[in-house]
């Protein structure tokens, strides 16, 4: 079996796990959830004997890391302005505060995280 149809097969086999997860969690089935657990631990031997299968590109990596960098601060400014929305609207919704101090005290630990893994790669990899 050469190389593209091994990666071929690691596509297809990835994209049935996810579809079986996701059918598992939309039915709030277990044992579809179970299913894709184990087809997922079954295929690690696939990746770890072949490891250049679902190798990504140098220039894509740095591409999805600058996105990923995006994403993380976009979706962290909506969840700060949803949890002021939220916490604004204390006093006509009082069950729902609780809910705006915990989405602040998430993203701040959501920021501590990230700046911390950021700097022991920055650390790694540059300095």
């Amino acid at each position: 079996m050469n190389e593209k149809q091994l990666k071929y097969i690691a596509v297809g086999l990835y994209s049935a796990i996810v579809i079986i997860f996701v059918l598992g969690i939309i039915t709030a089935d277990i044992y579809l959830f179970v299913a894709s657990t184990a087809l997922l631990i079954l295929s690690m031997p696939i990746v770890l004997k072949n490891p250049d299968v679902i190798a990504i590109p140098k220039k894509l990596h740095i591409g999805s890391e600058v996105a990923f960098e995006k994403t993380f601060y976009i979706s962290n400014i909506i969840l700060f302005y949803a949890s002021i929305a939220i916490i604004t609207l204390r006093n006509t919704f009082p069950k729902y505060a609780i809910t705006g101090y915990v989405l602040l005290i998430v993203i701040a630990m959501n920021c501590i995280i990230f700046k911390v893994i950021q700097k022991n790669i920055e650390k790694k990899y540059i300095g």
